[in-house]
């Protein structure tokens, strides 16, 4: 819907959710790359992979602290 130039508040009426929710998601998982400026934007299979990455991230970091590993 970005790339249709809706509004973020657009957007969240028709997905039911708070705009507040879609400018989080959007600012969050916004691709940035200075090697390939005009990739940049929002890749809804970037931003899902990126969540994954951070959710895997914090729990190894956390087991590892626990380990004692890092």
């Amino acid at each position: 819907m970005l790339d249709q130039k809706f509004s973020q508040s657009e957007i969240a009426r028709r997905l039911g959710r708070d705009r507040a929710t879609i400018s989080r998601e959007i600012k969050r998982n916004y691709w940035h790359d200075q090697e390939f400026p005009d990739a940049e934007g929002y890749w809804a299979m970037t931003a899902n992979d990126m969540a994954h990455d951070r959710r895997r991230g914090s729990a190894s970091s956390f087991v590892a602290r626990i380990c004692g590993t890092k």
